[in-house]
């Protein structure tokens, strides 16, 4: 009997064991069978949420972000502005003083993207605020601020593309949601409408998508000149002459320094002789970067921008500004 309690003893430790390790075994070929679908449906998804959707690209500020296509898009001078709205003549929820007209349209969707050429610290003194917080989304991380009085105003945020630029983003009050307009109910059952949940859904869609490349020209298929400090485009070699020419049109003079012209309309001017542009010539391919921006000038002087150049070819590189005197005439 004892032999035989020993060896049912030794069976039932034997299959405990082997149901033990089997079913470790099974869990890890279960996760490791689930997980990667996982994340694959989770990468399909975002795709999904974006899935016919317009894209946008700012050639000039080299900013390029998808939105859906139900809104409106426009670009006014630097500013790129998104929006949406419907037809519905209400009053206009922030006339404090009572004499404003009716407006024509409720806008449930209000975004001004712009690119400030100043470092994080300076753009947010030049869009002030009482207090910015830390904010992130998608692969941007900045700033978050607002403004506003009685349910009117608007969100700032701040995102550092580079060193010495910075992406602006200013969302607007949605006035005729809040509770504070007394029949604000009404406007959220209009139909057609954005509420506030949606409005907030397709601002962090969209911001999520936003991508920062080199503006190119893209009617003469040319990259244009770099605007932001830290910025580069590809060009390529127009002209080498010096800096004194006899008369306009006249012959090169010598020894008075150096100049190259650019297929992108950029320049470059020494009243040394360099080595690398005179071992340069006409169609050599330039890598150009905006490195030095002059401050405090004179409304309309935009002289004495520096670029650093290097030629793709000779593997020379040189610094110079586009004038021989910086703006104001220094």
């Amino acid at each position: 009997m004892k032999k035989i309690s020993t060896l049912v003893g030794i069976i039932i430790i034997v299959v405990t064991v082997v149901v033990l390790f089997g079913g470790v075994f099974a869990w890890q070929y279960f996760t490791a069978k689930t997980q990667p679908i996982a994340i694959t449906q989770q990468t399909q998804n975002q795709t999904n949420q974006t899935a016919g959707w317009k894209t946008y690209t700012d050639t000039q500020s080299g900013v390029s972000f998808m939105y859906p296509p139900i809104f409106s898009l426009k670009q006014d001078g630097a500013n790129i502005i998104l929006g949406h709205s419907i037809n519905y003549t209400h009053p206009n929820p922030c006339d404090f003083k009572g004499d404003a007209l009716p407006l024509d349209k409720l806008s449930d969707f209000g975004v001004t993207i712009a690119v400030s050429n100043k470092n994080l610290s300076d753009t947010e003194k030049d869009n002030f605020v009482w207090n910015y917080d830390k904010f992130n989304v998608g692969s941007l991380n900045g700033l978050k601020g607002e403004s506003g009085i009685e349910g009117c105003g608007q969100y700032t945020y701040l995102f550092p593309i580079s060193e010495n630029s910075t992406l602006v983003i200013k969302r607007a009050y949605i006035t005729e949601f809040k509770p504070i307009i007394s029949d604000y109910q009404k406007y959220l059952a209009l139909p057609g409408i954005i509420n506030p949940a949606q409005e907030e859904e397709y601002f962090t869609k969209i911001i999520s998508t936003f991508k920062f490349t080199t503006p190119v020209d893209q009617a003469a298929g040319q990259s244009v000149l770099p605007i932001k400090i830290g910025q580069c485009s590809k060009t390529t070699v127009l002209k080498i002459g010096t800096r004194l020419t006899s008369g306009i049109n006249g012959p090169d003079i010598a020894g008075s320094g150096s100049a190259i012209n650019y297929s992108n309309g950029g320049y470059q001017v020494s009243y040394d002789t360099i080595p690398g542009i005179e071992s340069s010539r006409a169609g050599d391919e330039i890598n150009l970067c905006l490195i030095s921006i002059p401050e405090n000038c004179p409304a309309g002087d935009e002289r004495g921008k520096i670029y650093k150049a290097t030629n793709l070819r000779t593997g020379g590189s040189w610094e110079l500004p586009d004038s021989e005197h910086s703006c104001g005439g220094a």
